[in-house]
């Protein structure tokens, strides 16, 4: 149960500094992600896409540290945190394939979704209740 606690505390944490950084340093995310277009800025409408995605960041972090705080008691935040890593997972390889971006550019961000999605299915109590 412990590291099941570890790694939702760490998946939430991840999570939340993500968001923060979508939303407070979205041009330096994109230049680290290789996604900056030749004129070195980021249209408007996409800093609003990363800022509403940095707040999704924000909230499904603090829910997966809730869940790592009482597994058992909250059940539904480790549901929640499978399904999410799990999704998260199938569409950072679903842009992969359609070349949108290349796996260079991301393969760190589907490495440790996939460790997350695995680690989580892994330690989850199916039988303690």
């Amino acid at each position: 149960m412990r590291n099941l606690k570890a790694a939702l505390v760490l998946f939430g944490a991840i999570h939340m500094a993500q968001g923060l950084f979508l939303i407070i340093k979205p041009n330096r995310i994109a230049e680290l992600m290789e996604f900056v277009e030749p004129s070195g800025t980021l249209p408007d409408y996409v800093l609003y896409i990363m800022a509403l995605l940095g707040i999704a960041f924000i909230a499904a972090g603090v829910w997966f540290i809730i869940a790592g705080l009482d597994p058992l008691q909250n059940i539904n935040g480790v549901r929640l945190a499978i399904l999410w890593a799990g999704l998260l997972l199938a569409i950072q390889l679903y842009t992969v394939a359609r070349g949108y971006v290349t796996f260079g550019e991301t393969w760190t961000e589907i490495a440790l979704t996939a460790i997350f999605t695995v680690a989580f299915l892994f330690f989850y109590p199916y039988r303690r209740r």
